[in-house]
């Protein structure tokens, strides 16, 4: 199964195609395709990944479901719908979102821009897929499913791929992220946190 792998800003990334997955699982396993779920080749995907670039570390999650590796290493997990992928390094608490570029966001983009982002910053529908992916990343770094996306989380942009995120009714300091594209997705990140 062809996965990848490279670092950026010292975060780690692996990532693979679902479809390769899903293939690679049902060969695997002597499965039916109609018996696999999505969520089952999401798993699977992760499993695959962590036993390939992190062979040495247990994943386990919290209470709220928030994945971490034991031996005091950071670890986030995303997919969209054609990719899974694992984000982690050893330093910071990471935050990674996976988001296929499609015009669907557009749809529910009222649901998460607030009027100062929209009035500021949003030049494309790039910028808007990213600030999704922050907001959502925010969320796995706060550990706080809670929080509205358009209300509570707010991210500007700094430059193309430069942005920062943060919470607006909480003293907090501003979260660096990182953005690129792969495999017709974005990819958002951290590179500090607040821990």
């Amino acid at each position: 199964m062809n996965t990848t792998h490279f670092s950026v800003d010292n975060v780690n990334f692996a990532f693979i195609r679902k479809d390769e997955c899903k293939d690679f699982f049902v060969r695997e396993k002597d499965l039916k395709i109609r018996e696999v779920s999505d969520r089952f080749i999401e798993i699977q995907g992760v499993k695959f990944l962590i036993s390939n670039f992190l062979p040495n570390y247990t994943l386990k999650y919290n209470n709220n479901g928030k994945p971490h590796l034991d031996k005091g290493a950071y670890i986030s997990i995303s997919h969209s719908k054609s990719l899974i992928g694992i984000a982690w390094n050893f330093n910071f608490n990471i935050g990674l979102d996976i988001e296929e570029i499609t015009a669907r966001i557009t749809r529910i983009e009222t649901r998460f821009i607030h009027d100062k982002e929209e009035a500021s910053f949003i030049d494309s529908l790039s910028d808007k897929i990213k600030i999704w992916g922050i907001k959502e990343a925010l969320i796995k770094l706060y550990d706080d499913k809670t929080l509205n996306l358009k209300n509570d989380l707010r991210v500007k942009k700094l430059e193309l791929n430069k942005w920062i995120g943060f919470r607006t009714k909480t003293p907090t300091k501003k979260i660096e992220f990182n953005t690129f594209e792969f495999d017709n997705n974005i990819i958002v990140f951290n590179t500090t946190s607040e821990n």
